[in-house]
């Protein structure tokens, strides 16, 4: 699945992404043991926020330049101190973030 998100730079815009299982159901971070998710694009990160499927991410926070990134969430668990790629190029779940520099 494809996910296309446009963000502004320095903006508060909150984007909400849904996760499901490989059965489809509602994935659920806190079952899994999630401790922090990141949203990282052209090399910075921000980190984000979750409700049972539900990962809120502000790309905008990131202080990058206007442009076309391919975005990724990370994952970060006891079973995953480095962190897990759950969202990202050649993933079941790709996000393409058109960042975007916002009128004053």
């Amino acid at each position: 699945m494809a996910i296309s998100i446009t963000a502004f730079v320095g903006r508060n815009n909150t984007e909400v992404i849904s996760f499901a299982d490989d059965a489809g159901q509602p994935f659920n971070f806190d079952t899994a043991g999630a401790t922090k998710l990141e949203g990282v694009a052209g090399g910075r990160s921000v980190e984000c926020t979750w409700s049972g499927d539900k990962v809120s991410v502000n790309y905008g926070a990131l202080s990058l330049q206007p442009g076309i990134y391919m975005a990724q969430i990370v994952l970060f668990s006891a079973k995953y101190p480095k962190g897990k790629v759950i969202a990202g190029p050649g993933l079941p779940v790709e996000i393409e973030l058109a960042l975007h520099r916002s009128a004053s």
